[in-house]
């Protein structure tokens, strides 16, 4: 018997699944001439074919039944009084088809690990034959790659966390039979061989809507090396300090990490930049561990939370969404905000300014909330004249009340910032940078004379002052 399989002309997605098991096993596979996309489909099955007829039970591959008449196909004509011809009809089962039908029957039956989201395998689905790059992976998407290659295998380990959960689709009577493994144990379930599909469900399967392909690559530069340290600090046999640090003992050095980052971008210099971010970096992972070992959370849930925040709240680039401009963008932020929170307001329009923030990056968070809700001068001019009112008062309140009315000042003087767009925190910690270096020019200066500064009178002082000034401005 010589099983004749009609391989089509449209592609891997239409190749009947009957016929690819055929190819796929271990019977001498005859190629009708000329067929160079047959050749292909060939090639990446893994087969390589024959060039004559010499086995009783062989498969004969051709691209189209019209070729199956005897004037175009001598292949067929030299067939035709040595063995009996089965024809496996192009029409049946696609390898598509049987895809679709394996990853939906295995999903509703809750065993695609992080991808059983209740959803159908192909909401969204992204299709590729091929995968040319990684960057033309889109992680937040069901990806179904048909007759992959070892190329694509690799693609997808740089592209997925290896522990990521896939199945691999194989031939199994007539349909495909979905194995779900790990990425990373690919090869321990037979590689790519005999292998018609591979389903690999999205890293974040709660997204809502269809993201258009992002340059996101999650795991491109792994964070997993500093993950392991910070789990082996806080193991058995780890550092004492380490160990004893909790989420409140914590606190003082994120703050003192991000303000030191922020001198580092203010200074220019990139690569104690690239320092301090590492630093920044640490302590996330540092919470992440302590967290983890409470059964809390975990580093890889942090990343992709955060990635589905922002994929969600940005549907002008990941959705069909179109804006106008940054302050339609914020518009929708907000919006897309509250409908996460179950489209409930809020008890006040105050509500999740955060408690722990600096005073004046609190104070300067207030005044925007209440100046959504109209809450605010008309121009400048209000706020400016509101410093000089509380000014005023401050100067004329008697010793208990001074503390009051300083805040009064400030929380003024935060709200001519405001208004002028400038971030008062970030203002005064570059006040609070200058000063010190023009103050250190002046104990230099006065080092050089053979004095110290507590020896130079208010007048000296303020001569250093003008000259440390003036060499800094240049």
């Amino acid at each position: 018997m010589i099983d004749l399989v009609c391989l089509g002309q449209a592609g891997v997605a239409t190749l009947p699944v009957a016929g690819l098991a055929l190819l796929q096993s271990e019977r001498p596979v005859l190629l009708a001439e000329g067929f160079r996309a047959g050749e292909m489909l060939l090639a990446r099955l893994g087969v390589t074919a024959t060039g004559r007829v010499d086995a009783p039970e062989q498969v004969l591959a051709v691209a189209d039944p019209v070729l199956l008449a005897p004037r175009r196909s001598a292949l067929v004509a030299a067939l035709r009084d040595r063995a009996q011809v089965a024809l496996v009809e192009p029409t049946g089962t696609s390898l598509l088809e049987a895809a679709l039908a394996a990853v939906s029957d295995t999903v509703q039956s809750g065993r695609a690990g992080s991808g059983a989201d209740g959803a159908t395998a192909e909401a969204g689905l992204l299709l590729l034959e091929q995968v040319t790059a990684p960057q033309s992976l889109t992680p937040i998407r069901p990806l179904l790659l048909l007759m992959p290659g070892p190329d694509d295998v690799a693609a997808l380990n740089s592209a997925y966390p290896l522990d990521h959960p896939v199945a691999l689709l194989r031939p199994a009577a007539g349909a495909l039979e979905a194995e779900w493994t790990l990425l990373s144990d690919t090869e321990a379930k037979g590689g790519i061989d005999y292998l018609s599909a591979l389903y690999v469900p999205p890293l974040a399967p709660s997204l809502a809507g269809d993201p258009k392909p992002a340059h996101w690559q999650p795991k491109r530069w792994s964070i997993d090396p500093l993950v392991t340290v910070m789990a082996k600090l806080r193991g058995p046999n780890g550092c004492p300090w380490d160990l004893e640090q909790t989420h409140a003992s914590l606190r003082r050095y994120m703050l003192e990490e991000a303000y030191e980052a922020i001198e580092a971008m203010e200074s220019g210099d990139m690569k104690h930049l690239c320092e301090e971010l590492g630093d920044v970096l640490l302590q996330v992972v540092f919470h992440a561990q302590i967290a983890s070992e409470s059964g809390h959370f975990t580093i890889d849930e942090i990343v992709e939370g955060i990635t589905a925040k922002l994929v969600r709240r940005h549907p002008h680039v990941f959705g069909d969404v179109s804006v106008r401009d940054a302050a339609e963008v914020n518009r929708n932020w907000e919006a897309i905000k509250q409908q996460e929170k179950g489209g409930k307001a809020p008890e006040s329009i105050l509500t999740g300014v955060g408690k722990g923030l600096p005073a004046l990056t609190k104070a300067n968070a207030l005044q925007k909330r209440a100046a959504k809700v109209g809450f605010d001068w008309p121009d400048l001019a209000g706020p400016v004249a509101k410093v000089h009112e509380e000014l005023d008062e401050l100067l004329q309140a008697p010793p208990a009340e001074r503390e009051g009315e300083l805040g009064d000042l400030l929380f003024a003087v935060v709200n001519v910032a405001r208004v002028l767009g400038i971030e008062p925190e970030l203002a005064l910690h570059q006040t609070n940078a200058k000063f010190m270096r023009r103050f250190q020019q002046m104990e230099e200066m006065a080092a050089h004379q053979g004095l110290t500064l507590s020896d130079m009178t208010l007048e000296a002082l303020d001569r250093l002052w003008d000259e440390a000034k003036k060499r800094e401005l240049g």
